[in-house]
């Protein structure tokens, strides 16, 4: 099941291709770029996942992954992955009851818990400002003796 509509890998989509592609939806792509871009400072390239998931948008800080955006006809899937550590990070924040089933139905491999979110309402918008969070939080230091 392909999450954008940009699945060639020889047939890299422009920007002017992706928003006339996102259509609508180019709001909450612009919004979720800047959570990236703005509050994480992440870098954005287009990268390809394979033929089955398309092109996206992949934001990287520090040389891990961010945030992935896959445009579509009129939508978006955002990927954010997450080890266990951060999955409690982002259960205990407040995520709804449909991420928590994402996260759920989800299997664990070793980079973590590839959750590839459908962006479709406000709420998910919110998801993800908590997932994309709990990815990027660092652990707390050790304390000092």
């Amino acid at each position: 099941m392909a999450y954008g509509s940009f699945t060639e890998r020889t047939a890299r989509p422009d920007q002017a291709t992706i928003d006339e592609t996102l259509g609508d939806a180019r709001a909450v792509w612009d919004e979720l770029a800047d959570l990236a871009t703005h509050t994480y400072h992440a870098r954005g390239d287009l990268r390809f996942y394979g033929r089955n998931h398309g092109w996206a948008l992949a934001f990287r800080k520090g040389g891990k992954s961010l945030l992935g955006l896959f445009p579509g006809k009129g939508a978006l899937t955002a990927l954010v992955v997450l080890t266990g550590e951060q999955v409690e990070r982002a259960l205990a924040a407040g995520v709804s009851d449909g991420v928590r089933d994402l996260i759920a139905r989800t299997d664990p491999i070793h980079e973590g818990r590839w959750l590839y979110v459908p962006v479709r309402s406000g709420r998910d918008v919110a998801d993800l400002r908590v997932l994309v969070g709990a990815r990027a939080a660092r652990p707390p230091a050790p304390p000092r003796r």
